[in-house]
């Protein structure tokens, strides 16, 4: 436990609070999975051994960091095993506590590692990461190719719009660039507009805002009158169409 505590710690000091995303999947997705393996446990007749081990795919064989929301499900099925051992009764005092899973079970061992400059990862442990990441950065690469290649009307909107709404469990990033895979709300001038992915934006500094959408439409965009425009029959904005040879732009009146 000192050990696994220990390198957490070094990846806390390291990512500083991007640590609360696994934390948080911990807390709840984990014990979700801890609840999972109790009632598997009560109602089947398979050891407690073998269903642990039925848990840890996930937690030992990443094959690519698309499955890494999943590891954090074992990890904090682990973590509550582990309270089962320490002290039978935490769940309702943490229940309560209202704290991330993990920072529950720092405060019971009470055990804080005195150095982490010497705690170095190991070189296999490295390795495996920078096959992982690199197969990521391919993957994300990919998956951006792969959106410009759509038998419709490419549509560019430029302009200057406000994030209303997006899936964050099926979004990627590049650069500046976001690719929503299922969906994307936006809004201006007090206008919310709904956006079938995939659809790409580029951010303009921050992700609340941006000054590019790109996306495609099954039929050719169209002025239905004055400068306002028609997409699909569905979205209406108002702006200035021209269209070349990579697709349809609409510049939004501000």
């Amino acid at each position: 436990m000192k050990k696994f505590i220990s390198f957490r710690e070094k990846r806390r000091h390291l990512i500083n609070n991007f640590l609360d995303y696994e934390l948080g999947l911990e807390s709840t997705e984990g014990t979700a999975t801890y609840v999972e393996y109790r009632a598997l446990l009560d109602e089947s007749k398979f050891p407690k051994s073998f269903l642990i081990s039925l848990f840890d795919e996930n937690l030992i064989k990443i094959k690519d960091l698309k499955n890494f929301r999943a590891s954090c499900y074992s990890t904090g099925m682990y973590i509550s095993l582990l309270l089962d051992q320490i002290t039978p009764n935490w769940k309702i005092n943490y229940t309560t506590s209202k704290k991330y899973l993990y920072n529950f079970l720092l405060d019971i061992v009470k055990y804080q590692p005195s150095d982490l400059k010497d705690l170095l990862a190991y070189e296999q442990t490295k390795k495996l990461a920078q096959i992982l990441i690199q197969k990521r950065q391919n993957d994300i690469v990919q998956a951006f190719e792969t959106s410009e290649k759509n038998n419709g009307y490419k549509i560019v909107l430029e302009g200057e719009f406000n994030l209303s709404g997006f899936d964050p469990m099926n979004i990627l990033k590049k650069n500046n660039l976001l690719l929503h895979k299922t969906f994307l709300k936006i809004k201006f001038k007090k206008k919310e507009l709904f956006i079938k992915g995939p659809a790409v934006s580029e951010m303009d500094n921050n992700v609340w805002k941006y000054k590019k959408i790109i996306f495609f439409s099954n039929q050719k965009t169209k002025i239905v009158r004055g400068n306002t425009i028609e997409i699909d029959d569905v979205i209406k904005i108002e702006g200035t169409l021209y269209e070349n040879k990579a697709g349809f732009f609409i510049k939004n009146s501000v």
